[in-house]
């Protein structure tokens, strides 16, 4: 009797083993799917409260960021545009007060203030910032000319020009590597417009600064000094009269591919 038990036992033990080998071989995988959603809107022009932002100071260091939109800084204009392909800031060069000169002379723009919304006023090179949030990746080129030379209501400097130079792109996003070409140095005249940048398919998406020499110290080599990058050249046999002159740089942007 006490055989025949044992030996229930162990049939009833390895009964159990075997089904627990066998479950141990056993696979199983399970998959369902669920939807993720996103609905895109066409970009007219920014978000209502949404702040423009600035460009860094150079190719790395101080960064970028928010602008006040009520107040962006001291020699920074907002064109206003409300389409998805535009031109978001630009800087009204100043080129102070100087000495009439009969000889011809070149004269340095000063630098722009941006009104950070984090650390206020901050010196930038002089730019024009571009947006492209159209999405279709077609590209773009911006042109510019002195519409109206400089004319204080009474005297035309006929002949003055400026000159941008050391110009380059400085993605407003750090992953952006689909960079525009820049032309340089540009001089701007009364006459035709002239190439300032242009973006070939599939380049020039998302926001680009076009900036004129860098603050950096360590980049000044490669890039230009901004502090001498921008200047008048006024000739020095025209007539001239005392007084503030004023002129109308014209910027165009066309949403037409640059083009080798």
């Amino acid at each position: 009797m006490k055989k025949t038990a044992i030996l229930a036992l162990c049939l009833i033990s390895t009964g159990i083993l075997g089904a627990k080998s066998v479950q141990a071989e056993e696979e199983f995988s399970a998959k369902a799917t669920t939807d993720a959603t996103v609905t895109l809107e066409a970009d007219n022009g920014g978000n209502e409260g949404e702040k423009p932002t600035g460009p860094g100071g150079g190719d790395g260091g101080d960064g970028g960021g928010e602008i006040d939109p009520t107040d962006p800084g001291e020699g920074v204009v907002d064109p206003e545009m409300t389409t998805s392909l535009r031109l978001s800031l630009l800087t009204a060069f100043d080129f102070g007060e100087i000495k009439m000169s009969g000889n011809t002379q070149d004269y340095t723009a000063k630098l722009p203030k941006l009104n950070f919304v984090e650390g206020g006023l901050k010196e930038r090179p002089n730019f024009a910032q571009v947006t492209d949030n159209r999405g279709n990746n077609a590209g773009w080129t911006l042109t510019a000319k002195i519409s109206d030379q400089f004319n204080n209501k009474t005297s035309v400097l006929t002949g003055s020009t400026i000159t941008l130079d050391n110009g380059w792109a400085q993605a407003q996003s750090a992953d952006n590597a689909a960079k525009p070409t820049v032309a340089k140095p540009v001089i701007l005249t009364s006459d035709d417009d002239v190439l300032i940048a242009g973006a070939e398919e599939n380049t020039g998406m998302g926001t680009w600064n076009i900036l004129y020499g860098t603050l950096l110290e360590s980049d000044k080599e490669t890039l230009g000094d901004a502090a001498t990058s921008v200047h008048l050249t006024i000739p020095g046999s025209i007539k001239k009269t005392a007084g503030k002159y004023t002129a109308k740089i014209e910027w165009t942007l066309n949403n037409t591919p640059l083009t080798n």
